[in-house]
């Protein structure tokens, strides 16, 4: 082999080395990622961050996780979902008619831009909903949710005092 043909072979088989070696920093990332994630769940789970703890199980049970973390966490989601309290907010204005446009925040984080009448998950516990429509008071309420739990609140939102 001439040391051009040399020269050629390194040039081209050294990008192959290092997207194999890339590919292999890229699979062993990923794995230690899926392992995280799961570790991350169970820690939210015990701090009741139950919501939390979903978004990481639902990481380390997506498919390019390896198998015996994916089935782990999916167990578990699987689990969590059955403990994960929810609300169904019915918002009218004081007469009787809906309003779907509100925005809800929780603890002061967003939670809702609107309400459609789906179940929200939330974490257990106490927590300060703040709602808001446009023109009209903001309504603030305190509420408490326990595991497993799905109940409904209603609130009213009245028309602002014109002054």
């Amino acid at each position: 082999m001439t040391a051009w043909s040399r020269a050629l072979t390194a040039l081209v088989t050294f990008p192959v080395v290092l997207c194999g070696t890339s590919a292999a920093f890229a699979t062993e990332s990923l794995r230690e990622q899926c392992i995280d994630s799961h570790e991350q769940a169970q820690k939210q789970r015990i701090a009741g961050k139950l919501r939390a703890s979903q978004e990481s199980l639902r990481f380390c049970s997506s498919a390019a996780c390896p198998d015996s973390v994916r089935n782990e966490c999916t167990k578990l989601f699987g689990e969590l979902d059955r403990l994960v309290p929810s609300v169904v907010f019915e918002v009218d204005d004081g007469a009787g008619k809906a309003i779907g446009k509100v925005r809800v925040t929780i603890d002061g984080q967003p939670f809702a831009e609107k309400l459609d009448g789906v179940a929200l998950p939330v974490d257990p516990g106490e927590h300060t909903f703040t709602f808001e429509v446009a023109d009209r008071p903001v309504v603030v309420q305190k509420l408490a949710f326990q595991e497993g739990a799905t109940r409904r609140e209603r609130v009213t939102i009245a028309v602002r005092d014109r002054d």
